[in-house]
């Protein structure tokens, strides 16, 4: 379908400047009966659900002003022709470059964590600043052994932070 987002209006005027002359309300009744919805934002989406916990925003107040001083991660998912694929990036939020990436086919953590070791191995991990807020890991799940690398690394660099 060239037009995938088309809704019943879209679908008339375009049916109308081919020349077929059609109703809206007529236009809805065959996408219904062939099956074709419209792809778009359903509501409510974006509400929260009240069950999950809400972690507190650290950077509240922080004044980005370097690169390697705030990194984040996104995982996205990239439709192909049979399925899905999810793409995880980890970002310097100062320059906006993507320090790594990985792609994979499921959503499993490994994926994500081959990420954060290659941005670790590359651009360094650094604690110039103390945490304006106390982590809380105490509803935590249990980490996977991929992780145990990472978790190395950063137990031994807040050693030397706490010197």
């Amino acid at each position: 379908m060239q037009y995938p987002f088309a809704g019943s209006r879209m679908m008339r005027d375009l049916l109308n400047r081919q020349g077929h002359h059609i109703g809206r309300r007529h236009t809805r009744t065959l996408m219904k009966k062939m099956g074709i919805n419209a792809l778009y934002c359903k509501p409510n989406l974006s509400q929260a659900n009240q069950a999950h916990r809400k972690y507190p925003y650290l950077l509240k107040g922080l004044a980005i002003q370097r690169s390697n001083q705030v990194w984040s991660t996104d995982i996205t998912y990239i439709p192909m022709a049979k399925g899905f694929v999810y793409l995880c990036a980890v970002i310097d939020w100062h320059s906006r470059k993507v320090l790594a990436h990985r792609v994979s086919i499921s959503m499993e953590v490994d994926f994500c964590i081959l990420a954060l070791n290659e941005a670790i191995e590359k651009y360094g991990f650094k604690h110039d600043l103390k945490p304006s807020h106390p982590i809380d890991l105490s509803g935590a799940r249990p980490r996977p052994k991929s992780t145990l690398k990472t978790q190395k690394y950063l137990d031994s660099s807040s050693q030397k932070l706490r010197q």
